[in-house]
């Protein structure tokens, strides 16, 4: 008697040592890995007014999840804080604060004839200065290395005729101090005319 029960108190410390080594490692699983963008604060408090210290582009947190608004607690290196969760990107490279903005191709002037204009939800290809011609759903699109890959997308026009796929890559370089955006030939025939090096406004 005395000998099982020595064995159910050895089983037991086993199973209980299992469940406690197993445990940082399935709570590590549900970590999400999010990246700073340009000009990322640290805060002192959950409001966002006073700044510790700006964070390098690129740096990396980890999160168990992320609203969509708000501040995050968080700690980098050996320093704590709040970071309003709109300064953090899936992406390591590039961020959609990278791209925002209204791009030229060629030289800027005012005989400018396309524009792509790129927004919170959508990357729309216009005749300057309204016309449009087509846009994709920025959703569609992957930032990787600094290149906005648009592959196999539904090209739109007025929110409801769709014009078909479109395939082309847009490339964020700088350049004596500018920031150029390297436009590839699109496969997309209704905006062939977009390709090459696009200024930003």
């Amino acid at each position: 008697m005395k000998k099982r029960f020595v064995s159910f108190l050895v089983l037991a410390a086993v199973l209980l040592f299992g469940l406690i080594v197993s445990t940082p490692a399935s709570a590590a699983s549900y970590k999400n890995t999010y990246y700073t963008t340009k000009g990322a604060h640290l805060y002192k408090d959950k409001k966002g007014v006073k700044v510790i210290r700006t964070l390098p582009s690129g740096s990396k947190l980890y999160l168990t999840h992320k609203s969509t608004k708000g501040y995050y607690f968080v700690t980098y290196g050996k320093t704590s804080g709040y970071i309003n969760v709109k300064d953090l990107s899936k992406s390591r490279y590039a961020t959609f604060k990278d791209f925002k903005g209204s791009w030229f191709l060629n030289k800027k002037s005012k005989h400018s004839q396309y524009e792509i204009s790129i927004t919170k939800n959508y990357i729309y290809y216009n005749y300057y200065p309204n016309a449009l011609i087509g846009a994709v759903k920025l959703n569609e699109a992957v930032i990787r290395n600094n290149t906005l890959i648009l592959k196999n997308v539904t090209l739109r026009r007025d929110g409801t005729q769709v014009w078909g796929k479109l395939t082309q890559t847009l490339k964020l370089t700088e350049s004596n101090g500018k920031k150029i955006l390297v436009v590839s030939k699109p496969s997309n025939k209704e905006i062939s005319n977009f390709h090459g090096t696009a200024l930003k406004k």
